[in-house]
């Protein structure tokens, strides 16, 4: 039987069509790339520490090889939880195994929770202040919140150009210690937050920290010295690794 050329032509068409369908449909999928992507964990996982506190770390997600969830310990009767990822083991450990057992940490509020229920040392802040309930994006209508007074001081230690007011205010904690995270979980990244509770408005942020970074008259504070390891005058490194950085007053 013969085809006209019309026909032949239809057939083309639809046998095109159909390859077409069929690579679509058999398109391997892409690899993702597990090191830039967060991969939750069904169920969360429970990582019994014990120690001083009782401490339960639940691990919720890993990032490449960083692990994050929340940790949960036990203080004077009562259940705490706070973030916590891996990137701070390494710190933690260090305080826990270097620092005298009555010290107290200067560090932001985020990581206070892992200086008590890992590192086993007392922590200036351990929640936001009701002011800084702006920077969280979850539900923040049950969040404890720490006093205005306290976040500010802690603003102001990390964000002074001056070493003495940054010490003058560790001693109002008896604080021998400031703990600066560093690399993708630190406090560059958060330090928007940190210039607006030591005074500065967001209307004039540009001028100390702009996408994740520290610029112009930032980069004269102590926080931005610590985060990059530059010598402070009244203070000694005394701990370094890629996620974090410890500086002790020296006098």
């Amino acid at each position: 039987m013969k085809l006209s050329l019309r026909k032949i032509g239809q057939i083309i068409i639809v046998v095109f069509i159909l390859a077409i369908a069929i690579i679509l449909l058999y398109k391997p999928a892409e690899k993702v790339n597990e090191a830039d992507t967060w991969i939750g964990y069904e169920p969360p996982i429970n990582n019994y520490i014990g120690g001083k506190y009782n401490t339960t770390v639940i691990l919720m997600a890993r990032l490449g090889d960083y692990k994050s969830g929340d940790i949960v310990y036990y203080q004077n009767g009562s259940e705490h939880r706070g973030y916590y990822v891996s990137a701070f083991d390494g710190v933690m450990n260090y305080i826990k195994n270097n620092t005298p057992e009555d010290s107290t940490i200067l560090c932001w509020w985020d990581y206070g929770n892992m200086v008590i229920g890992s590192g086993e040392r007392k922590s200036i802040v351990v929640n936001p202040s009701r002011s800084l309930l702006i920077s969280l994006s979850n539900d923040n209508s049950n969040i404890i919140t720490d006093s205005e007074e306290t976040i500010q001081d802690v603003a102001n230690a990390l964000t002074a150009t001056d070493p003495k007011d940054t010490v003058n205010i560790m001693k109002k904690y008896g604080s021998e210690y400031v703990l600066v995270p560093t690399g993708i979980f630190g406090d560059e990244g958060k330090a928007k937050w940190i210039f607006y509770s030591s005074g500065i408005s967001l209307g004039e942020m540009n001028n100390y920290w702009v996408d994740g970074k520290i610029v112009g008259n930032g980069v004269n504070t102590i926080l931005y010295k610590m985060l990059n390891k530059m010598d402070v005058d009244n203070f000694k490194l005394v701990f370094s690794d890629k996620d974090a950085n410890i500086y002790q007053v020296i006098s």
